[in-house]
C-alpha cells in the first residue's frame, strides 16, 4: 500500500481556489495500472509551507480516472493532428 507525495514548491491554495488535482490523479492511475500498486492517500507537499506542509486530497474513484484518460486523449489527438 502506498500513499502518494507530490511536491510543490509554491504557496498551499487557499479551500476556494481551483486544485492541480488531475497530476495526482494521473500518478494513482500509473501506480494502480502500471505498477499494480495500491493507493491509500493522495497528498500535496508545500515545501515552502511551515506550520502544516501538507494538503491531503481524495483518492480518484474509477470513473475519475476515466474522465481523465479521456480528457488526454483529446489532447494527445489534437497535438497529433
Amino acid at each position: 500500500m502506498n500513499s502518494h507525495l507530490y511536491y510543490k514548491t509554491g504557496k498551499m491554495p487557499s479551500r476556494s481556489e481551483k486544485k492541480d488535482i488531475d497530476q495526482l490523479y494521473i500518478y494513482q492511475w500509473a501506480a494502480q495500472e502500471y505498477f499494480k500498486e495500491k493507493v491509500v492517500g493522495l497528498k500535496y507537499w508545500f515545501l515552502n509551507e511551515k506550520n502544516n506542509p501538507f494538503q491531503v486530497e481524495e483518492l480518484a474513484t474509477s470513473s475519475d480516472i476515466k474522465k481523465l484518460k479521456e480528457e488526454l486523449l483529446l489532447i494527445m489527438d489534437r497535438l497529433v493532428d
